[in-house]
């Protein structure tokens, strides 16, 4: 029974390891005069100046269905009649560089040398070895997405959340955006 239970185990945490890696991180800021057991509903909504970013209906209905579920799990639900708080997304795709580093090895060889017990050529194998680093700079595509929140009554800013990503395929997909926006709002306390 242990044999069997241990690569289970090993398998387990290599899962969560993996899990762990690929998580977004992602950065908040509130307001200190906030508490938002005090906020029950809440609505979407885009402020002059401020457009949303993915000109992609598909996108922006993930990106709006993802927020909504997070924020149910948090206790508020969405109501476009009087909502306590607005909820803004933006996303933003820009081009960067990323810094890669590959090891660069030797080819293996035979080395020749003389056995002079035999009196003969023999040829010992010698293995690549390593010879040092090939550095070089990759572009990639980042993805940036924020959500802010504002206190509908007082039209202010109270909590701003984002995150900041490579995109695998160069623009955001359903999957990035959920992970993203769980990643984000998972730091939203609702309690206080």
């Amino acid at each position: 029974m242990k044999k069997a239970s241990f690569p289970l185990l090993i398998l387990a945490a290599a899962s969560a390891w993996l899990l762990v890696g690929c998580a977004a991180g992602s950065h908040i800021e509130k307001a200190d005069d906030v508490n938002f057991s005090h906020y029950r509903t809440f609505s979407f909504t885009q402020r002059d100046g401020n457009p949303q970013q993915s000109h992609n209906d598909i996108i922006d209905a993930n990106v709006r269905k993802a927020i909504t579920e997070e924020m149910e799990k948090k206790g508020l639900r969405h109501s476009d009649r009087n909502p306590d708080v607005n909820v803004e997304y933006s996303l933003n795709v820009e081009r960067g560089t990323a810094r890669e580093r590959d090891p660069v090895y030797s080819s293996p060889y035979t080395q020749p040398f003389y056995n002079p017990a035999s009196r003969r050529i023999g040829y010992m194998y010698m293995p690549s070895q390593m010879m040092g680093y090939n550095d070089y700079n990759r572009t990639v595509k980042n993805g940036t997405l924020t959500i802010s929140i504002y206190d509908a009554n007082k039209e202010r800013l109270i909590w701003q959340g984002w995150t900041q990503n490579e995109l695998n395929k160069g623009n955001f997909t359903s999957n990035d955006v959920r992970t993203d926006v769980r990643s984000i709002l998972k730091k939203l306390d609702s309690r206080g």
